[in-house]
C-alpha cells in the first residue's frame, strides 16, 4: 500500500516527544519525499504552535480537527490561517463535529449522515487512522477526498443502533473489520 505518517493519537505533550516529532517532519520536507501526512490530536497542537510546520510539505497532507482545534489552527497564527484557508493543493483539512466539513482548493463538502452531537472518545483516532489507511491508494495527490472515504462512520452506525446514546469506541471496534475490509473490497473492484 505504500508509506503514509500518522501524527497525533496518543503522542502526548512531553517536550522531547514534540521535538522529535517537529524534526521528523522537517527531515521528511527535507528529504522532498511524497509520503502522506495525516494529522489529528495533539499532533494539530504542534502545527497550531509552529507555525509554517507543514508548508511547503511535498506530499499530501490531511488535518483532522475537531471544531475547537480548527478554531486554534486558525487563531495560533496568521501564516497557518492564510495556509488553510488559501487551500493549498497539497491540504485537506477535516473538521469533525456534528456535520463534518471536508475541504481542500477544490471542494468542500459538509456530510450530515451518522453524526451524533457528541462523538465518543477515539473516534476521530479512527477516523485518522483510517484515513491514513486509505490516503495512499484510494486518493492520489490533489484528487478530492469524499466523506464516503472515512469509514469509522458505519462501524459506530451499527453499534450505536445496538447501544442506542451509551455507546463508547471500544464498542465500536468490533464493527470497524468488516466495514474496512467491504470498503477496501469496493476499492479493488
Amino acid at each position: 500500500m505504500g508509506k503514509k505518517i500518522l501524527i497525533g493519537p496518543g503522542l502526548g505533550t512531553e517536550p522531547l516527544v514534540q521535538s522529535n516529532v517537529i524534526s521528523i517532519i522537517h527531515k521528511l520536507k527535507a528529504a522532498n519525499l511524497n509520503v502522506p501526512l495525516v494529522i489529528d490530536a495533539d499532533g494539530l497542537k504542534l502545527v497550531a504552535e509552529h507555525p509554517g510546520l507543514i508548508q511547503d510539505y511535498r506530499g499530501p497532507v490531511y488535518l483532522t480537527p475537531n471544531k475547537r482545534e480548527y478554531e486554534n489552527l486558525l487563531s495560533g497564527s496568521e501564516v497557518n490561517a492564510a495556509y488553510i484557508k488559501q487551500g493549498h493543493p497539497n491540504l485537506t483539512v477535516i473538521v469533525k463535529g456534528h456535520e463534518d466539513v471536508i475541504k481542500n482548493n477544490q471542494i468542500s463538502l459538509t456530510c450530515k449522515e451518522g453524526n451524533s452531537w457528541r462523538r465518543c472518545g477515539g473516534q476521530g483516532d479512527l477516523v485518522a487512522g483510517t484515513l491514513a489507511t486509505f490516503s495512499r491508494t484510494s486518493n492520489p495527490p490533489n484528487t478530492p477526498l469524499h466523506h464516503d472515504d472515512l469509514i469509522p462512520l458505519p462501524a459506530f452506525d451499527k453499534h450505536k443502533g445496538q447501544m442506542g446514546r451509551i455507546c463508547v469506541i471500544g464498542g465500536s471496534v468490533q464493527y470497524t473489520g468488516a466495514t474496512f475490509y467491504a470498503s477496501m473490497s469496493s476499492l479493488t473492484a
